[in-house]
């Protein structure tokens, strides 16, 4: 009795182990698991060789919103990491993202992207390059901000700014983050949770630190703008779309991506951004982002949620109404 149990159970067992794994075994990505496959992925799309990242079957990669067929678009055209190279992980997601100095042949641009994992392959990437020569915010504006020389020399942290401050929960991050967006919309800085100093670059410009314009109430700090001054001179009348697909609580930072609509009446493009809070002692510390200002036509964020997105609303964007 006791030998055919033991031929049973062992029969059983062997079995098991021949089954491939659950769903939910396949979903499981921890942070390990999502380093290797970052750098797996960074490395095939600078050497041209989409095979050598473990992609799915209907792998779908966007560059500035567009989708791309695999080995065409940054699969062409990358050509290596710059001098910032800043990586960022959620196990619970099962997202990373690379955030830095994107070679395009001798061109420098300040890119980021999102990856998402399923089922142990990338499924999902979504890039934003931005160069020198993108055009502006308004129609008649045909250059965006961009400044490499100051991205490099005031890279993003590398890690948690203050060890010994307190330390947020996933939650909590977001929320934090969240606020910087809600003192936008409510065009004050009352909402935000951010040191006095903080500071902001934008495509590597450092817009912050400089005497705060009079025509804003002066919310900076000791006279010079921070990253919760002048609230009111975006021109938007709400950010949609809003995500938090990366969520790393062991750097303390957070990768929002969000898509300012302005206000009717204003003609300025949207802004479609990739922004990184990083958030030390419970409140923001710095933020960089990586935007850029897309055509009326162009569907945004060419990512669920659409939400307010595209199409735009007749009046929106349409002067004089």
């Amino acid at each position: 009795m006791h030998i055919r149990l033991w031929a049973i159970c062992a029969i059983a067992l062997t079995f098991a182990a021949a089954q491939p794994a659950s769903a939910a075994d396949k979903a499981d990505c921890d942070r390990p698991c999502l380093t290797r496959l970052l750098d797996l992925y960074m490395k095939a799309l600078v050497a041209h060789q989409p095979a050598q990242a473990p992609l799915v079957y209907g792998f779908r990669q966007t560059e500035n919103m567009v989708a791309q067929a695999v080995g065409s678009g940054l699969w062409k055209s990358a050509t290596g990491i710059g001098s910032v190279d800043r990586r960022y992980y959620d196990a619970e997601t099962r997202q990373a993202s690379w955030f830095g100095v994107l070679m395009l042949g001798t061109e420098q641009t300040i890119s980021a992207v999102r990856i998402k994992v399923t089922g142990g392959k990338i499924s999902e990437a979504e890039w934003h390059i931005t160069r020198a020569t993108d055009p502006g915010i308004s129609p008649a504006d045909n250059k965006a901000v961009f400044d490499a020389k100051t991205f490099i020399a005031k890279p993003p942290p590398v890690k948690a700014l203050n060890p010994a401050g307190r330390k947020l929960t996933r939650e909590e991050l977001v929320a934090v983050t969240e606020s910087y967006f809600d003192g936008i919309v409510a065009r004050s800085a009352a909402p935000i949770l951010a040191h006095r100093g903080c500071t902001r670059f934008e495509n590597g410009l450092e817009v912050t630190g400089r005497p705060v314009s009079p025509d804003f109430p002066n919310e900076g700090y000791q006279g010079r703008g921070d990253c919760m001054s002048g609230q009111g001179r975006f021109g938007v009348a709400f950010v949609s779309g809003r995500r938090y697909p990366v969520v790393d609580v062991d750097a303390q930072a957070v990768l929002a991506i969000a898509t300012f609509i302005r206000e009717p009446g204003n003609i300025n493009r949207r802004n479609h951004l990739m922004e990184y809070f990083y958030i030390d002692d419970g409140k923001i510390r710095d933020v960089y982002t990586a935007f850029l200002y897309p055509e009326a036509t162009q569907p945004v964020p060419n990512w669920p949620p659409f939400d307010g997105n595209f199409p735009l609303a007749p009046n929106m964007g349409a002067a004089g109404q």
